[in-house]
């Protein structure tokens, strides 16, 4: 998580509000403790509803949304998503896909899907704060489970761009990702210091 704080603070991103389950709040204090324009809340029962209380404590007319499982986060990706604001209401970072994709049924292969035009989506995001305020307040107030801002800020006519992201901004979710990410650590390719990555 301090990973994640250094760079978005080093950034220009201030407050930080950092949504953490209630079980883990304790544990995050510690690593928040050093950083005095760090609030820390705890997070919903949903990931919409722990969004809904991390925008109640922003009031700027922005906001940076990013997932501290991401660690290599870079200053230049906050500042593009940041800058694409300009144009629209929102801006994620993606990488173009570029597995193979076969779409199966059971254990048999019934064709390979075009992966023309398909990015796997990363954090930062930015967002024009009314906006997506609104959307997730909508959403709620229709009934709508949200997992994904994008999602629901374009389901409600939003303008959302996408910015080229970084391979190196790797998603740990499993043993193998935490024994990647400690290897570029260790490696000096990329540091909270320096928000370097490729």
């Amino acid at each position: 998580m301090d990973w994640s704080l250094e760079t978005l603070l080093y950034a220009g991103c201030e407050p930080v509000v950092v949504v953490v389950p209630p079980e883990l709040k304790e544990q995050a204090a510690e690593v928040c403790r050093p950083y005095s324009s760090v609030e820390l809340v705890a997070g919903g029962t949903s990931e919409d509803s722990s969004m809904r209380r991390a925008l109640q404590l922003v009031s700027s007319p922005s906001v940076v949304v990013h997932d501290v499982t991401r660690p290599f986060v870079t200053r230049d990706l906050v500042g593009k998503v940041t800058d694409a604001l300009q144009s629209s209401d929102g801006a994620i970072c993606a990488v173009p896909l570029d597995e193979t994709l076969k779409l199966t049924h059971a254990t048999r292969v019934e064709s390979t899907v075009d992966r023309t035009g398909w990015w796997r989506a990363q954090t930062p995001e930015a967002w024009d704060c009314g906006v997506l305020q609104q959307a997730h307040e909508r959403a709620r107030a229709e009934g709508g489970a949200v997992r994904d801002n994008a999602q629901v800020v374009a389901g409600y006519g939003g303008s959302i761009s996408v910015i080229a992201g970084a391979r190196a901004n790797i998603k740990i979710s499993s043993g193998a990702d935490f024994m990647l990410a400690e290897a570029m650590a260790h490696s000096g390719v990329i540091s909270p210091a320096t928000g370097r990555g490729h």
